[in-house]
């Protein structure tokens, strides 16, 4: 089969795929819409690494090549939404923000999860949004994380939480004041926040306890798993040393207050290491700084 054949199969596969993402059945000008779609590949797609992005640039340029219908029967031209064309990937919030900039209150924006083998497509809708604060990537950085959340489909509440949230705190304060707290009843508060999502419970304590509950153990199937510790300390030092031995000092945080723990040893004489934490065992981060003092004796 020849290359340009090849291309052309390639291409109306992947048409033929989004409009069936799009709820379209396939159109009887499909050839035509082929013809047209792989021609401005041609010309504006790298020849060699074209993908599907390219097909629905294309896709929509036909579309609006079509222009508006008769006198009789005129329809506005598809709205021409930012610069990104159908079927693109969304990277940043910038190119959201580009893309729903030429909305308005009567149209409609619909989250899709798709799987791209089959082509299957499954709306999801209606949703919660939330917005996590102060992420922290790997290189540092300080990011807000958006996230959306299926929920049942159902009519939207509109009654007003807070006067029963109000009744709720204030009776809360009230039970605690009654009761001894150790001995009071947290059965609806602890019901209550088990439905937060993990980030939203954890920012809502002091940022310094952070790290001491991000890299728990996770509960899967009712078995406790350890999850990856690399985060367990933020620094680690091995400046301190006497006569015979290096002290290998850890702190969770970057806190200049924080009080450092020791958490290994290393002999120098006998060159080999007491762990004080066994974490430090396994740990990428203690690992490293123990394995340079060992290479330096």
């Amino acid at each position: 089969m020849g290359k340009v054949k090849e291309m052309r199969l390639s291409v109306q596969s992947m048409l033929i795929l989004m409009m069936s993402n799009m709820g379209m059945d396939t159109p009887q000008n499909i050839e035509e819409i082929t013809d047209f779609v792989l021609e401005d590949v041609q010309e504006t797609a790298d020849p060699v690494e074209w993908h599907s992005g390219d097909v629905a640039i294309a896709f929509r340029r036909w579309i609006e090549a079509q222009g508006t219908q008769s006198d009789e029967n005129p329809e506005p031209k598809p709205k021409t939404i930012g610069v990104i064309g159908l079927g693109d990937r969304i990277n940043n919030i910038s190119e959201l923000r580009k893309l729903m900039s030429d909305l308005d209150a009567n149209d409609l924006v619909c989250v899709q999860s798709i799987d791209l083998e089959t082509g299957d497509a499954e709306d999801l809708y209606p949703m919660n949004l939330d917005v996590i604060e102060g992420i922290e990537l790997s290189d540092k950085s300080i990011v807000r994380e958006v996230r959306f959340c299926q929920m049942m489909n159902s009519a939207p509440d509109t009654r007003d939480k807070q006067p029963v949230i109000d009744a709720l705190i204030a009776q809360t304060i009230n039970d605690y004041t009654i009761n001894d707290y150790n001995h009071g009843d947290t059965t609806v508060i602890d019901e209550i926040l088990h439905k937060l999502p993990f980030e939203t419970l954890l920012h809502s304590l002091p940022e310094d306890q952070w790290v001491k509950y991000r890299y728990q153990n996770v509960l899967h199937d009712g078995v406790l798993i350890p999850v990856n510790d690399e985060h367990i300390w933020g620094e680690i030092r091995d400046t301190y040393e006497d006569d015979d031995k290096i002290y290998i000092d850890a702190w969770v945080s970057a806190d200049d207050n924080e009080e450092g723990k020791t958490i290994a040893k290393v002999d120098k004489v006998a060159k080999n290491v007491v762990y004080l934490d066994d974490r430090a065992k396994t740990n990428k981060y203690a690992q490293e700084v123990i394995q340079e003092c060992l290479k330096r004796l």
